[in-house]
């Protein structure tokens, strides 16, 4: 919202406008629009948990759930390591 202290009020104008965003890109899938291309960050993360996910099964579950842990750990330094970057 770009303010400290936002109003009830304003903070439900801001919610409200952003589902709004949201059922519009919804819509806009369903009638057969493509998608809005991801960010590189999350073409990496998507890859990267798709790697782990079609591995499962050859290793034991432990294993299978810490190799996930880590790409999901690794994904959120990062992504809070860009967002330190953006200011």
């Amino acid at each position: 919202m770009g303010i400290d202290h936002p109003s009830i009020g304003r903070f439900l104008g801001e919610l409200k406008q952003a589902q709004k965003l949201q059922d519009h890109s919804y819509e806009q899938c369903l009638a057969g629009h493509p998608a809005p291309k991801k960010r590189m960050k999350y073409e990496i993360a998507d890859q990267n948990i798709l790697a782990r996910v079609q591995m499962y099964g050859e290793t034991n579950l432990m294993e299978y759930l810490r190799g996930l842990a880590y790409n999901l750990s690794w994904i959120s330094k990062w992504i809070r390591w860009m967002k330190k970057g953006e200011k």
